[in-house]
Formats: structure tokens, C-alpha cells, sequence
């Protein structure tokens, strides 16, 4: 193989496995707060981790 194509390789190889390292959902991440619609209030607001309405 030619040298480019190994670092072509190695560049898909290191994106493909640091693209699968983390898992993403909302709730691992650092965020704070979640946009959120309250049907008993009528209002969006931002709910926390525990589910609390806190704007």
C-alpha cells in the first residue's frame, strides 16, 4: 500500500473508534438544564436532572 493510504486508513480507524468512546445522551453530559413544555402550566420552561420545573 502506498503511505497515503495508511494514513488514510489510520484516520478512519482513529475517528471510528473515538466517535464510538462516549455515550451521548442528554443526561451524561454537563448540562445543567433541559428546554421543557409543562402541560399542567401551559409554559416551556428548563426542568433539572430530577425532573424539578426551574424557569
Amino acid at each position: 500500500m502506498k503511505k497515503s493510504n495508511y494514513l488514510w486508513l489510520f484516520s478512519l480507524l482513529f475517528f471510528a473508534l473515538v466517535g464510538c468512546s462516549k455515550d451521548m445522551n442528554p443526561m451524561t453530559d454537563t448540562t445543567e438544564l433541559w428546554p421543557a413544555y409543562s402541560e399542567s402550566m401551559g409554559k416551556w420552561g428548563y426542568i433539572n436532572k430530577k425532573g424539578e420545573m426551574k424557569i
